[in-house]
Order: C-alpha cells, then sequence, then structure tokens
C-alpha cells in the first residue's frame, strides 16, 4: 500500500519546488494552494489545521472559486497520478475518497454541489 504522503506528493506537478520565491511575490492563490498541500499531505486534517487554513482564507481574501479551483488542482494531481497506468485499484480508490473527505472539510471538494446564494 502506497504511504500517504508519497501519493500526495509523487507527482512532480504538484507544488513548486524553487525555494528562491518570496512569501511577497506569491501569488494569494498559490500561498493557499501550499498550505493545503501540507494539512492534506498526511490524508489526515486536525482541528488546529483546519483553524489555519481557515484563517488563511479570511487573511488571502480568497473567493469561493478560488477555493474550488485549487481543491480540484490537488484532487486532479492526485487522480492523474494514479490514472497514469490505465487502472484504479482498490488502494488508489480508498486514498482518493480520503482526500476527498479532506477537501470537503477544508470548504469544498470536487463533486460537491456549490450554494448559489
Amino acid at each position: 500500500m502506497l504511504t500517504a504522503p508519497l501519493a500526495l506528493h509523487r507527482g512532480q506537478n504538484l507544488r513548486p519546488r524553487t525555494p528562491h520565491h518570496s512569501r511577497r511575490r506569491k501569488s494569494r492563490v498559490a500561498r493557499y494552494f501550499e498550505a493545503v498541500l501540507d494539512v492534506v499531505a498526511d490524508l489526515r486534517v486536525e482541528a488546529h489545521e483546519l483553524e489555519l487554513v481557515e484563517a488563511l482564507v479570511r487573511e488571502l481574501a480568497l473567493s469561493p472559486a478560488e477555493i474550488r479551483a485549487v481543491h480540484v488542482k490537488i484532487y486532479s494531481g492526485m487522480l492523474s497520478r494514479f490514472v497514469e497506468d490505465a487502472r484504479i485499484d482498490p488502494d488508489e480508490v480508498h486514498l482518493l475518497h480520503q482526500l476527498h473527505t479532506l477537501l470537503s472539510r477544508l470548504g469544498w471538494a470536487p463533486g460537491e454541489p456549490v450554494s448559489r446564494g
């Protein structure tokens, strides 16, 4: 069985690896993307992590559409890695379900309805 961090981070395109970028130069969405990746890397979201992400959303003034885009990018990154071998095995299905649940706890997960209000 794959370990959770390996499953999330084995994709080259999921996370920028250039350390010379400063926080000042990163976009609001990029900062949120990195924060969410850090939180879901172990496929568990603790209460304090949830509070940190919620505070970051407020600080960055992210719109629901921006949050959804980040969550889709993370989910599709894992999905695209799993589909490379043209099959999704039960362990991968389990990891996808866990990630979906965590993204939902952070506000929204792909496939969930959005309020129109």
